[in-house]
């Protein structure tokens, strides 16, 4: 079991009899875990949980669970991180919930959406720079947006990591599959914002992303997809 990002009374934490008891929010398609939302006296917590699936996604769900504890671990005291994750055993990881709107949410307010990808910039200044990379930044759900324009990032299953003083074409890449998100998220947000540059960077965002065979484009909607957040 990992450690909490703060302290807190050990009695409380989640556990597998908790998540026994628990239905669950969501049941996850093919290859992706099972939702639950657990109530204590410090809040809420979000659990992704594998055990319940079929062999193959028990397979698959281990190695996730086991890369994104070791994520949140390696990314202690950076900026955007839930308050709070705890692996429960090899199967699920909860997380505190973040509160806050999708990014999505911020049409119509510039203002908002001005200061949330603000943040979200320095943000991944600060990962970058400590040699990692979230990688899913266009999910819709991974970004939340709080009273105070700050946002939190979610699900970091995707993230990637490389050593800062030695940063080599894994970086390269990778921090620029970061940048690509938030151009597309000042591109739906702030269109009349984009500068010449990012413009043109967005032509070239989607020219590479056309032929990426994994585009969303080119496959059907999961049925019953879940989101690590789900709303309430």
């Amino acid at each position: 079991m990992n450690a909490p990002h703060d302290p807190m009374d050990l009695s409380q934490l989640p556990d597998r009899a908790a998540l026994t008891r628990a239905r669950a929010v969501t049941r996850g398609a093919f290859g992706q875990a099972d939702i639950f939302r657990l109530r204590d006296a410090g809040g809420t917590w979000v659990v992704k949980d594998y055990a319940a699936r079929g062999a193959f996604d028990r397979w698959v769900g281990r190695r996730l669970i086991e890369r994104e504890a070791r994520a949140y671990e390696r990314l202690q005291g950076a900026p955007g991180l839930t308050d709070a994750s705890i692996r429960i055993d090899r199967y699920a990881l909860a997380t505190r919930s973040v509160p806050g709107r999708k990014l999505n949410a911020l049409h119509g307010d510039p203002a908002a959406a001005r200061s949330a990808l603000a943040s979200l910039a320095a943000l991944l200044d600060d990962w970058h720079a400590r040699g990692a990379a979230h990688l899913d930044l266009r999910g819709l759900g991974n970004v939340r947006v709080l009273d105070d324009g700050t946002v939190r990032v979610l699900d970091l299953a995707s993230a990637v990591f490389w050593d800062p003083e030695q940063p080599g074409r894994l970086a390269r890449r990778a921090t620029e599959v970061d940048r690509s998100a938030w151009r597309k998220w000042k591109a739906r947000l702030l269109p009349e914002e984009l500068t010449d540059r990012e413009k043109r960077e967005l032509e070239a965002d989607r020219g590479r992303r056309r032929w990426w065979r994994f585009n969303r484009r080119h496959r059907a909607p999961a049925q019953g997809a879940s989101s690590l957040e789900p709303d309430a």
